[in-house]
């Protein structure tokens, strides 16, 4: 017995070491899959522009397409960075494709290195958060993969390069807290956007006519734009045939707007400027185009007019009297995204006639932690002057910086008094 036991031992290890073998003949076999050598030279360029390195945690192997490049790390782990990932599938697993590269969140400056057009093969590409100075190269333009683009506060200028009408695939662009001038091109009507920002910067123009389209989550406040009214957020009557007034004023820091050709005249005024922002100045006004939530007017939702501290609304020359005082409220600037941009909060109080009726208001918070979505406030109030004061006021709580810097403060998007007695009497104001 003890020597057929001893056989079995041997043969086991025989059958063991023939596998081990068998193993290794097959992996010295297997193809060592490498970076395309034209996208090597590229990041090579970009990076030597950049005056940055590959870092050691994706260039293990001393080819960029390894390390972390090829396994499940974020490439936003803030301890790699700059980063790349790579898609290796391509020839039978052989040669590796940078797909994504971030180099944001740096004090890089300089112009934007146009070497990045040669990675063509990149799905996504962020540098916010940095010193650039110019404009973006056209070169870019040649990026015909490309889905994702993340510039914010980037400190970029100009226009948007022609060449960018090339870039069809385009999903999500955040360039907000820039210095881009000129009009939005219409180029970016045949994108496949789902998410644009442009909030913070020079652009002016007309309202681009594709921002109506209900799948797309877009952002503008804080430019110079020329509001086509006659499709949107015009004067209008809503679904218990209340009619509303436009508020279309262009207010700056300290300013107000009276409007005399109404009865009783309505008046509007701002106090204080946004902090930390190129867009010091502007018109205040948050635009909207897709579909509001909880409620039957959703048009009265496409803007909104915020203010970085103090925000009062007037109606002068009304009867002495009871009336209902309805404010109409959504949060227009703040996603529901998991990632750091849908944790802003907008905070304020409300007061009527002098009276606080509401501290510390959060918009989002009130409808449960939803973005664009409709919510009234309605108070009952005695007028004995003649006159009624809505006042929205900055306390300091809040956030201040999401999704761009100087993005906090009262907003609203309608309003009316009503006489109590008299229901065929309005006196409304969006």
């Amino acid at each position: 017995m003890g020597k057929r036991g001893g056989r079995g031992k041997i043969a086991t290890h025989i059958r063991l070491q023939e596998s081990m073998e068998g193993a290794v003949a097959q992996a010295q076999k297997a193809p060592t899959a490498t970076t395309d050598p034209n996208e090597a030279a590229a990041l090579n360029d970009v990076f030597a522009k950049l005056g940055q390195k590959a870092a050691a945690s994706w260039n293990t192997t001393g080819d960029p397409c390894s390390g972390t490049a090829t396994d499940g790390t974020d490439i936003n782990d803030s301890s790699i960075n700059p980063a790349i990932k790579c898609d290796c599938s391509d020839q039978n697993n052989t040669v590796c494709h940078i797909t994504r590269l971030s180099f944001d969140i740096n004090t890089l400056s300089g112009p934007v290195p146009k070497e990045l057009g040669n990675l063509t093969n990149l799905i996504s590409l962020g540098f916010g958060s940095n010193n650039f100075n110019g404009s973006l190269p056209s070169e870019l333009g040649s990026l015909f993969n490309l889905e994702q683009l993340y510039i914010d506060s980037a400190g970029l200028s100009g226009a948007l390069p022609s060449s960018f009408s090339k870039l069809t695939r385009m999903k999500i662009l955040w360039a907000s807290d820039n210095n881009f001038t000129g009009q939005i091109p219409d180029y970016i009507g045949g994108w496949n956007l789902t998410d644009l920002d442009f909030s913070y910067n020079q652009l002016s123009g007309n309202f681009p006519s594709w921002a109506s389209d209900k799948k797309l989550q877009l952002y503008l406040v804080a430019n110079n734009f020329v509001i086509d009214r006659s499709n949107s957020s015009r004067s209008m009557t809503d679904s218990n045939n209340n009619f509303y007034q436009t508020d279309d004023a262009t207010l700056g820091p300290a300013s107000y707007n009276v409007r005399k050709t109404s009865s009783p005249i309505w008046a509007v005024s701002n106090v204080g400027k946004f902090m930390d922002t190129l867009a010091s100045d502007g018109n205040y006004m948050i635009f909207y185009s897709s579909q509001s939530q909880n409620t039957l007017a959703s048009e009265l939702f496409q803007s909104a007019r915020m203010s970085p501290s103090s925000l009062r609304y007037y109606g002068i020359g009304l009867e002495n009297g009871n009336y209902n005082v309805t404010l109409q409220f959504a949060e227009l600037g703040f996603t529901e995204s998991q990632s750091w941009r849908g944790t802003g909060r907008r905070v304020f109080d409300i007061y009527v006639q002098g009276e606080r009726k509401e501290q510390n208001f959060d918009i989002r918070k009130a409808v449960g932690g939803k973005s664009n979505t409709a919510i009234k406030k309605d108070y009952t109030i005695h007028v004995t002057k003649n006159i009624v004061e809505i006042h929205l006021f900055w306390a300091g709580k809040g956030t201040c910086c999401i999704p761009s810097q100087g993005y906090y403060g009262p907003s609203i998007s309608a309003l009316s008094v009503t006489p109590s007695t008299l229901l065929n009497y309005y006196v409304f104001f969006v």
